[in-house]
């Protein structure tokens, strides 16, 4: 029991240890990615996914492929998309176990993949996804801001779409959302959307009053790049009212916040719009300047741009070969390991089956000769209870065969007596005499004569009449019957007197029986019969 308890407690502090290292991992992946420094970011986001699989921790291993999606996109789209999806199998897997932890990591894959979507213009499926993430999250309280980047998203995409209102209305829930959530790391970028759309539609002073919410929450949270898209914004509004000095002001401003930002793009875009502004001043001399500035910091920003996607696609690649190779390594081992343990046990399967073998192959050879025996004295009580059946079969019909004849000799001599009286009456027609003639011609032989010898000849004929009707399916109850006189080789005189009928009549009936049974002109009908 103590051992036991040890092994548990072991377990146990393993898996902390192994999720704080994760957490460390992915705390200093975020430090590095906050810096531009995508790489280094890349480096520690996969020692985590490396740490989750082999530690088989499927939420920790779908975090780490969500965060080198997000690491990886900007310079890869497809590669950030591979990573993307894996993380979005990874977090459906835990749908019935930790379905919270599913729910809210689909959501965000999601809203990846929409923002790489976007990113490659497919507007349509960019937009799909984002509403997605809206569907999966709007009932739950989303503190990491997937719910309000979607809203984000779909705020941008319907501006590329020029529907001014409905952008307005994604933007606006995104505020109501990063407030409620307290997500002010995304709040100034939902403002700023805003007061650019106000700009556009000349709502000069709601944009002045967005701009100024989100400069003094980033200055408050010192989120250095939101400062600067406020100021820009200021700046396009100042511009926008003819207010240039004042918008040479907020951008000198702004470029001397710019040196604190890795992200050289903050820079481009004041340098951008100081031109602009001087332009529409006419003080070209001035604009010149800041174009020639634009033009230098561009080159150096597109070719440190162009150096660290080569560090980061030569990181991600050696990390992959890397990866490759161990796990190219580890399969062999694994093969190897799991060959040997194949070998020994299979030999040791043959060792034991030859043993089980020699140990009871008598005692099966004798159980077989015991069944064998036993399977012959069966056979033997089978073969005798068979012909038991044959001789009382054969007794049976011999019975009813005699008691057919009997009954139709009986039959014939009731009939032969009905003739004479029918002769005699025919020579007196007068009084009763006549209604004794209409009385036997009209009953013949009584009913309950003709069910008993129906019944004998049916019963004598059964397997006959099976056999007609399995080869005739269309043959008739008066045919069987017909079949069954003719087969007792009775004349038609004789067949007429039991049927009751005329001899026309039964000759008229083995035309048509023939006909029935297909038989040609030459066949004769009592052979085929008695052959059936």
């Amino acid at each position: 029991m103590k051992k036991m308890h040890l092994i548990v407690l072991l377990l146990f502090g393993i898996g902390i240890s192994a999720a704080q290292n994760h957490n460390a991992l992915m705390r200093l992946g975020w430090h590095h990615l906050a810096q531009d420094r995508d790489d280094l970011a890349y480096a520690q986001f996969w020692k985590a996914h490396q740490q989750a699989v082999k530690s088989h921790q499927t939420a920790a291993n779908a975090e780490a492929l969500l965060h080198l999606g997000i690491c990886t996109y900007g310079s890869s789209l497809e590669r950030g998309l591979q990573f993307a999806l894996q993380a979005l199998h990874e977090y459906q897997s835990l749908e019935t176990t930790q379905p919270e932890v599913s729910t809210l990591g689909r959501a965000r894959c999601l809203q990846l993949i929409s923002t790489v979507f976007s990113r490659q213009k497919n507007y349509s499926k960019a937009q799909k996804l984002s509403r997605e993430t809206i569907r999966l999250l709007e009932n739950t309280v989303d503190t990491t801001g997937t719910l309000g980047l979607a809203y984000m998203s779909l705020g941008k995409l319907n501006l590329q779409l020029r529907k001014g209102d409905s952008a307005q209305f994604y933007f606006k829930q995104a505020e109501t959302l990063f407030k409620q959530n307290k997500v002010s790391v995304y709040l100034p970028g939902a403002l700023i959307a805003q007061g650019d759309l106000y700009v556009k539609n000349k709502q000069f002073q709601a944009a002045e009053i967005a701009y100024s919410k989100a400069w003094n929450l980033a200055k408050a949270t010192q989120n250095q790049q939101a400062m600067v898209s406020a100021l820009l914004g200021q700046a396009r509004r100042l511009a926008a009212t003819n207010q240039y000095g004042t918008a040479i002001t907020v951008l000198e401003q702004a470029w001397t916040l710019t040196p604190k930002l890795t992200d050289k793009s903050f820079a481009i875009q004041v340098l951008e719009q100081q031109a602009a502004v001087h332009d529409r001043l006419g003080d070209y001399a001035a604009s010149s300047r800041f174009r020639q500035k634009l033009i230098a910091l561009k080159d150096t920003f597109f070719t440190e741009e162009r150096e660290r996607m080569a560090r980061s696609l030569a990181l991600q690649f050696e990390l992959g070969e890397k990866d490759r190779q161990l796990n190219l390594v580890t399969r062999e081992k694994e093969w190897t390991r799991q060959t040997n343990t194949i070998l020994w046990a299979l030999l040791g399967v043959i060792v034991v089956a030859f043993s089980l073998i020699y140990f009871y192959l008598k005692r099966y050879q004798k159980r077989d000769r015991e069944l064998l025996r036993a399977k012959e004295a069966y056979m033997q009580l089978l073969e005798e209870q068979k012909q038991l059946k044959e001789q009382q079969y054969t007794r049976d019909l011999e019975h009813r065969e005699q008691q057919l004849s009997s009954m139709t000799l009986q039959m014939l001599e009731k009939n032969e007596l009905l003739e004479n009286i029918q002769s005699l009456v025919k020579e007196k027609q007068n009084g009763f005499e006549g209604q004794l003639l209409r009385l036997v011609q009209q009953q013949g032989i009584q009913d309950r004569v003709w069910k008993d010898y129906d019944v004998v000849l049916e019963n004598a004929n059964r397997h006959f009449y099976e056999r007609l009707k399995q080869r005739f399916p269309e043959i008739s109850a008066n045919d069987l019957k017909l079949c069954a006189l003719i087969k007792m080789n009775l004349s038609i005189k004789e067949m007429a007197a039991i049927l009751n009928i005329s001899p026309d009549s039964v000759k008229t009936a083995r035309h048509r029986l023939r006909k029935k049974l297909q038989m040609q002109t030459e066949d004769n009908l009592t052979e085929f019969l008695l052959n059936l």
